[in-house]
């Protein structure tokens, strides 16, 4: 196995997983503890009610028995004709809640009461259970043993827990550590055979094969890469020898040797700007004046310039004075010979538009073809097409190198697209 570094996260599985199980401890505690404050209170509630319930019970019957009017049998009920002996805010309290039968008074007194007709006057039965009540007594106490089974559950909880975790997150941590390093380390064989026979080992088998392709796809564009550059060189080497011989430019006028010359520099500087490319190397950059560049483009353009493709086309150019660039040139002039190959194939009327400013390029035609689904993916072509679908991707590719945004729009007959250039382009 790799030397690597162990994931420390705050998001980690096994830290969420903790918190997960003492904040369920914690809620079913703390839910307990006040459905226990609850029900002590409400039982004690509901007996000084039953009490007063049926003491008044035994009044009315008494009364229906005797036609006399008894005194309450305990001693700390007591029976008021009419409300003018009781205390006004309690009078008021129930008007505003006549449902109620517990009230507390101004000097801390809790009275249950109940309304009761006795010969056709109103009485209020009151029993002053203040000094009954327990639970206000005991709340502490019990609040305190509820906080003391609160610790204990925690105590008890959390190594289970914490045991638990590191059974479950374990083989998903183990596995994530294998596999965070964005380089991806060669895994060992067998890897996946450490891991538990479930879906963390199943997990791990697709990993490891996934990876297995990946390292072999890795080498055999690797091998091509290495293959292509020997390949590509051996040619221009003889075309460079070629060029330097006197006698083999005989049969070439003046300016096709200098074609031809300007021909093999350009293959050659392709050649090495897309191996780097395709090596994932650095690209060298430099401040050059893009306008000039077009306009080279535009005019060493073969295509553009000698065929019946390109002599149809009426470019309309509007083009910045001096547009600065920091880019690579070699890169620049071939997504502009793309974008011309795209003019020349596509463009369905002889009108095309060319912008440049300090900020963006836009090129603009009327195309007949339809469009790919996906045109900036690799090998995406039209039936019609005779090019192989690399045109936009490698133009999309070149944009990403130099932070530049490439955007495409249509409307069904115009294409467009639109290259938006960095903070270090500048107008001058």
């Amino acid at each position: 196995m790799p030397d690597i570094r162990p994931i420390r996260s705050p998001h980690s599985i096994r830290v969420a997983l903790l918190k997960l199980v003492t904040g369920l401890v914690l809620l079913l505690t703390l839910g307990y503890s006040l459905l226990v404050l609850v029900y002590a209170w409400v039982v004690e509630d509901n007996i000084f009610n039953r009490l007063v319930s049926e003491e008044a019970a035994y009044l009315q019957q008494h009364y229906q028995q005797s036609g006399m009017v008894n005194p309450p049998r305990p001693a700390f009920m007591q029976l008021y004709q009419g409300w003018q002996a009781l205390p006004e805010t309690l009078y008021q309290s129930y008007l505003r809640e006549p449902m109620r039968v517990e009230y507390r008074l101004e000097e801390g007194k809790t009275v249950h009461l109940q309304v009761l007709q006795l010969g056709g006057q109103p009485y209020v039965l009151l029993a002053d259970v203040a000094a009954f009540e327990v639970s206000r007594e005991l709340s502490p106490l019990l609040a305190g043993a509820l906080l003391l089974l609160l610790l204990l559950c925690l105590l008890v909880v959390l190594p289970v827990a914490l045991l638990l975790a590191r059974q479950i997150t374990d083989p998903v941590l183990r596995l994530a550590t294998a596999v965070q390093d964005p380089a991806l380390p060669v895994l060992a064989p067998g890897f996946a055979s450490q891991f538990p026979k479930n879906e963390i080992g199943t997990l791990a088998q697709a990993i490891a094969d996934n990876q297995q392709f990946l390292q072999q796809a890795l080498s055999r564009e690797s091998n091509f890469t290495k293959d292509i550059s020997h390949e590509i060189r051996t040619p221009l080497s003889v075309l460079k020898n070629l060029l330097s011989d006197p006698s083999a430019g005989t049969a070439l006028s003046v300016p096709e040797q200098q074609a031809f010359a300007q021909a093999v520099l350009t293959l050659e500087q392709t050649n090495e700007t897309l191996l780097a490319l395709a090596r994932a190397e650095s690209v060298p950059q430099q401040r050059f004046n893009l306008t000039e560049l077009l306009e080279q483009t535009l005019l060493q353009n073969f295509a553009l310039n000698h065929s019946d493709a390109g002599q149809r086309l009426q470019l309309d150019l509007e083009l910045a004075g001096e547009v600065w660039v920091v880019a690579n040139p070699s890169l620049c002039q071939m997504l502009l010979q793309n974008l011309l190959t795209n003019l020349l194939q596509y463009a369905s009327e002889p009108e095309v538009g060319i912008k440049l400013s300090a900020m963006q390029l836009v090129i603009s035609n009327c195309f007949s073809l339809p469009l790919p689904s996906d045109p900036l993916r690799s090998g995406q072509r039209t039936t019609a097409s005779k090019g192989i679908g690399q045109g936009l991707s490698l133009i999309q590719r070149i944009c990403e190198v130099q932070h530049w945004q490439l955007q495409l729009a249509d409307d069904g007959q115009k294409f467009e697209i639109t290259i938006r250039f960095d903070a270090n382009s500048t107008l001058v």
